[in-house]
């Protein structure tokens, strides 16, 4: 990999998968962080896109009925590293992903402990709307979702279609600045909920975006 020095790394992952004992373990790349890594390229950015499900290793997870899938805790430090990325986005695209993500976004904390950790996919798209719900009704469970994100090692969230919103968080975290006006964008610094969730961002124009990155 033909790495600039001049040029913020960004590093685009994806999760471990968990499975039941026997049944097939599905791996398919993800789409949406082509997208979003092309965007970045675009944008001046060095990326790269690390699939930690792809690895060989099997192992029990908390849940005794259930393998944990993927590269080992080891070869995930080894990616993160030798990327030595500026700024890390994790996927997750389910909410049995959770954990995994949790794990690859504290083990990059400890390896980098002052890089910026978005997390963003499906999963977030659902406990951030769940969040909004909590705020307008007397339901105050359907906060817990994005209670379990807060304190798990991701600095932001990030809701909606972020195809193009990633890109330009990164370009106000890489500058030094804060966030205070980027669409979907949820601090998650400690353990307490945020007071205010900004909207998502408009819909994006699938004819605006460049071929997914490979």
């Amino acid at each position: 990999m033909n790495i600039s020095q001049s040029r913020k790394r960004i590093l685009l992952a994806s999760p471990r998968t968990t499975t039941l004992p026997g049944s097939i373990h599905r791996r398919q790349p993800s789409l949406g962080l082509g997208y979003v890594a092309a965007v970045c390229e675009q944008s001046g950015f060095d990326v790269a896109i690390y699939d930690a499900s792809l690895g060989d290793q099997t192992s029990p997870s908390a849940d005794a009925n259930q393998l944990i899938c993927g590269d080992a805790d080891a070869d995930m430090a080894a990616a993160i590293s030798s990327f030595a990325p500026h700024l890390i986005g994790i996927t997750i695209p389910f909410s049995t992903a959770v954990a995994q993500a949790s794990k690859l976004a504290q083990l990059a904390r400890h390896l980098l402990p002052d890089c910026p950790i978005i997390g963003g996919g499906a999963h977030v798209n659902g406990v951030v709307e769940d969040f909004r719900q909590s705020q307008a009704t007397d339901l105050p469970s359907l906060a817990d979702g994005l209670r379990q994100l807060c304190g798990a090692g991701f600095d932001y969230a990030l809701s909606g279609e972020c195809d193009f919103t990633f890109a330009r968080l990164a370009q106000i975290l890489l500058s030094g600045r804060e966030p205070t006006n980027i669409a979907g964008c949820t601090p998650l610094f400690d353990s307490a909920l945020p007071r205010y969730i900004p909207p998502n961002p408009a819909a994006v124009d699938v004819n605006q975006l460049p071929l997914p990155a490979r």
